[in-house]
Parts: C-alpha cells; sequence; structure tokens
C-alpha cells in the first residue's frame, strides 16, 4: 500500500520504501539495500501467484532475503517463528515441499549472491556476480557459510516435511565464474534472473544499458504492483513517457 510517497508492504515484514530510496537504489550506482529486497520480493511473489493462478505446485521457491542470514545465527540466536512463517505455503505460495529448486538470496559482504539448492541433481549452486578473478576465490569466500546453510536448511526441511526428502549430505557445491557486474549492479542482475530464469546457470553479462533500463523498469513494477497506489517517482518519468 503506498501512503503519500511512502510504500507499506505487511506481508509477511513491514518494509516501507520511499520514492527517496527507490532513487538513491534504483538509479545509476544504487545499491539494493535488505529492505527494498523485501518490498521486491513481496512483487516477485505476487507476480508469481497470478502466472500460477494460485496453484501451489512450483518449480522453485523463492524465499525472503533474511531467511539465509537467521538459519546460520549462532545456537540460541535463530528467530524460529520467522523461519516457520518464511516456510508457509501462505507466504512462499507454494508447496516448498514440493519444490525441486530452492533459491536464497544472501547478504554477504556488500553484495547479494544467490545461492541455488537443486534436490534433483543433489547440487548446491553459488552465483556471484560481482567481479571476482579465479574460480578458487568464489569457493574460499563462499564455501564455508554455503556448507552451513546447505545442512541446516536441508536438516530442518526434513524435520518439517519428513526424513529423507531432501538428501543432507553428499551433495556437490558449484562456483560458477559468469555474468561478473559490479557490486552496485549485482542486485539488478539477480533480480533479471528471477524474471528470466530458464536454466541453472546464469548466462551472460548484461551491457550497462540494460541494467539501466532494468533498474527503471523494476521500479516501476514495484510502484505499481496489485494493492499499491501513489505518486510516481521522477526517475520514472521518461520510462512511463516512452
Amino acid at each position: 500500500m503506498w501512503r503519500g510517497r511512502s510504500q507499506e508492504h505487511f506481508h509477511p515484514i513491514l518494509a516501507v520504501a520511499s520514492g527517496q530510496d527507490l532513487k538513491d537504489e534504483l538509479t545509476l550506482g544504487g545499491e539494493l539495500t535488505l529492505n527494498l529486497w523485501r518490498c521486491i520480493h513481496h512483487m516477485l511473489s505476487q507476480k508469481e501467484k497470478i502466472i500460477y493462478c494460485g496453484w501451489l505446485d512450483r518449480f522453485r521457491g523463492i524465499f525472503d532475503p533474511r531467511f539465509v542470514e537467521e538459519l546460520c545465527r549462532d545456537a540460541g540466536e535463530t528467530n524460529w517463528d520467522y523461519i516457520s512463517t518464511m516456510m508457509h505455503p501462505d507466504v512462499m505460495g507454494c508447496r516448498i515441499d514440493w519444490v525441486k529448486k530452492f533459491m536464497f538470496l544472501v547478504n554477504f559482504m556488500d553484495c547479494w549472491p544467490l545461492y541455488i539448492l537443486d534436490t534433483e541433481k543433489k547440487i548446491m549452486i553459488v552465483h556471484e556476480m560481482t567481479e571476482t578473478d579465479p574460480a578458487c576465490e568464489m569457493k574460499i569466500k563462499h564455501e564455508a557459510l554455503a556448507k552451513k546453510f546447505q545442512h541446516r536448511f536441508c536438516t530442518l526441511f526434513n524435520d518439517m516435511f519428513g526424513a529423507g526428502l531432501v538428501e543432507t549430505r553428499g551433495l556437490s557445491f558449484v562456483y560458477p565464474l559468469v555474468a561478473q557486474h559490479g557490486q552496485c549492479s549485482s542486485g539488478v542482475y539477480i533480480l533479471h534472473y528471477f524474471v528470466e530464469f530458464i536454466r541453472l546457470y546464469l548466462q551472460s553479462t548484461l551491457t550497462q544499458a540494460q541494467i539501466e533500463h532494468l533498474r527503471k523498469k523494476f521500479a516501476y513494477e514495484i510502484v505499481t504492483m496489485k494493492g499499491n497506489n501513489g505518486d510516481i517517482p521522477e526517475l520514472l518519468h521518461d520510462i512511463i513517457i516512452d
């Protein structure tokens, strides 16, 4: 819901995004914050509900951007009410025990990597769009967190839905080195990947012009999605006229 120039999402966690926030984070050089990612996640969820006409059977599940951080907290610090809520069909928009590909945004080292757990192929894919050189550097950077999260998530999943539904051990971890962008564009590329998802691996690097067009496109979709109304920020005037 928009009130004046401020957007409020109450499902499942309050996130407020003003027109200034959109300008700061979705114009040239802007970096997406956790707060705006929550608004984006809600927008993606609403779009998928329309596409699937309310069906609970999906090939993928996209989790709230705070999920990985919360599940990987030290013993006794995890908010299990939040974790349980995030795995509920009313929040996910699907039955996650029917999902085969799980997608997790990770707020890690000033960028937005994407972890993909494919339970059929038994692999965990770590995508990071920032400018990283050798593939071994990706492994060094992410291996500890990726393995910790995978084990905790799979254990939790089996506890909730039945032992043995997903493997907790023996998965392969893959760190493909593709689609390199600066840190400020990594979140935009991940959002593009969610929308255009076809295969597990990111296929190509976007041009700067494509990145900037996507920034405006996604800002417009957040503002105009079902249930929201308010003033269109100035940064979107050109794209509306075009």
